[in-house]
C-alpha cells in the first residue's frame, strides 16, 4: 500500500507501504511492539507507528500544505515588497525631476528685480543682445532644457496614466515649438529631447527668447504648468499607496471595488 502526499508545488512522495513492514500479530515481541507504538518509539522493524498514524489521519499533509501555502505567501510578500520598493524609487526620481523642471521654468519667467531678461540699459523692449546677461540667460535655458530631459527619462516607466498623458502632451508642446526653439539654438530631438547648442543661444535674437521663455503664454510657462500637473499626480499616488487601498497585487481599489469585494462575503 503507498500513500502519496501533495505538496503545493505539485510534487509527489510516497511512503512505502509501512503496514506490510510491520510483525504479525503471533511473531515474537508482538506485544513489546505494540506497547512501543502506543509510547511512539520504533518497533523492531524501524517504523515508528506514530509517524505512519500522522500520516494516515492526514496531519502530514496538513502540515506540508501549511508549510507550502507559507511559503508561497513569502514569495508573494517579498514580490510585492519589491514592487513597491521600484514604485517608491520611480515615484522620488519624478517628484524631483517635476520640482526642478518648475524651478528652472519659474527661474526664466521670473519678473521684478531678479528679471534675467531684464535689460542694461534700462529699455528693456530693446532686442539687442548687447543690452542683456546673455551668459546667465544661455545658462539658465540650458539648466531648463536638462530638466526637461531628466523629466522625460524619470517617467518613461511610470505606469501612472496622468502621468503618461501629460508627458505625451509636453512632447507635443515641444514639437508645435521646434522652429521658432531652433531659430535660438534649441533642437528637439526624435525622442522629445532638447539640446541645446550654447554659442546660438548666446547671440539669439532676445525678442524670440523672450517669447518662448519670458511671458505667460511661453513655451517656458506651458512646460512649467506641465511639470507641476506631473507633480500633483505623483504626490496623489504616493498618497493612495499610503492610504492602504491597494490589495495584495498592488492594485490600488478604490472605494465602490471594496464595497463590492466586502458585498461578496456577505
Amino acid at each position: 500500500m503507498g500513500i502519496s502526499i501533495h505538496n503545493l508545488n505539485g510534487n509527489n512522495n510516497t511512503v512505502s507501504s509501512l503496514l506490510s513492514s510491520l510483525p504479525s500479530a503471533g511473531s515474537s515481541g508482538a506485544m513489546e511492539n505494540l506497547t512501543n507504538s502506543v509510547l511512539g518509539t520504533s518497533t523492531s522493524s524501524g517504523v515508528n507507528l506514530t509517524d505512519y498514524a500522522a500520516i494516515k489521519n492526514g496531519s502530514y499533509y496538513k502540515l506540508l500544505k501549511a508549510y507550502y501555502a507559507k511559503d508561497t505567501t513569502t514569495d508573494k510578500t517579498e514580490d510585492n515588497s519589491s514592487s513597491n520598493s521600484d514604485s517608491n524609487s520611480e515615484n522620488s526620481a519624478l517628484r524631483t525631476s517635476s520640482t526642478s523642471l518648475k524651478a528652472s521654468a519659474d527661474a526664466l519667467l521670473t519678473t521684478g528685480n531678479n528679471l534675467l531678461f531684464q535689460s542694461r540699459s534700462g529699455n528693456d523692449l530693446s532686442t539687442n543682445s548687447k543690452d542683456y546677461d546673455m551668459s546667465s540667460i544661455a545658462e539658465a535655458v540650458t539648466d531648463f532644457a536638462s530638466d526637461y530631459n531628466n523629466l522625460l527619462t524619470s517617467a518613461k516607466d511610470s505606469d501612472n496614466t496622468k502621468v503618461q498623458k501629460t508627458i505625451s502632451t509636453l512632447k507635443n508642446t515641444a514639437d508645435v515649438y521646434s522652429k521658432v526653439l531652433s531659430s535660438v539654438g534649441i533642437t528637439v530631438g526624435d525622442d522629445g529631447s532638447l539640446s541645446v547648442d550654447q554659442k546660438k543661444l548666446k547671440t539669439a535674437n532676445v525678442g524670440t527668447l523672450k517669447t518662448l521663455f519670458n511671458n505667460s503664454v511661453s513655451f517656458a510657462s506651458q512646460i512649467e504648468s506641465a511639470a507641476s500637473s506631473i507633480n500633483a499626480y505623483v504626490k496623489s499616488d504616493v498618497t493612495k499607496k499610503n492610504s492602504g487601498l491597494y490589495n495584495s497585487s498592488g492594485n490600488y481599489q478604490s472605494a465602490a471595488d471594496i464595497a463590492s469585494s466586502l458585498n461578496s462575503y456577505t
